[in-house]
């Protein structure tokens, strides 16, 4: 049971670090819509962007927040995060501006992601643009 919870995780940690790395269009076959073709299920009016979200934005972002049950991002004050799984934890310094959320990791073997974040309801929306179209991510904060 053990083995197949943690062979679970690993699979899970590999798909968050592929499709983090990997462009979306690399996937497609002919016939099988992009994540831009596809149709999203909320009327973009009512979410937040940059522009209209406080900048208190670093307080807000400040804390841990979940992608799922075994995804974890912690962010404190000083510009410093851990991206915490099961058996792995990874650095990362991080930068907020106006419009996006960067995550420079310290080991070189992850590349740095840029997204474009909000706030919504108490969640970090994430949103990363690919050449041929976007990833979304929705984190719940602890």
């Amino acid at each position: 049971m053990r083995r197949s919870i943690i062979k679970k995780a690993g699979i899970i940690l590999a798909a968050i670090l592929l499709f983090a790395t990997v462009p979306p269009s690399s996937f497609a076959k002919n016939g099988t819509a992009t994540p831009s073709e596809i149709e999203r299920d909320y009327d973009e009016t009512d979410v937040a962007t940059p522009s209209t979200i406080s900048r208190e934005t670093l307080e807000d972002l400040t804390g841990d927040w979940s992608l799922d049950d075994v995804t974890r991002y912690s962010f404190k004050e000083n510009g410093k995060g851990t991206l915490i799984l099961p058996r792995h934890k990874y650095n990362f310094r991080y930068t907020i501006d106006s419009e996006t959320l960067t995550l420079d990791f310290e080991n070189d073997s992850i590349d740095t992601v840029t997204f474009n974040y909000s706030m919504v309801d108490g969640n970090l929306l994430l949103e990363r643009h690919e050449e041929f179209g976007s990833s979304y991510y929705e984190l719940h904060k602890e």
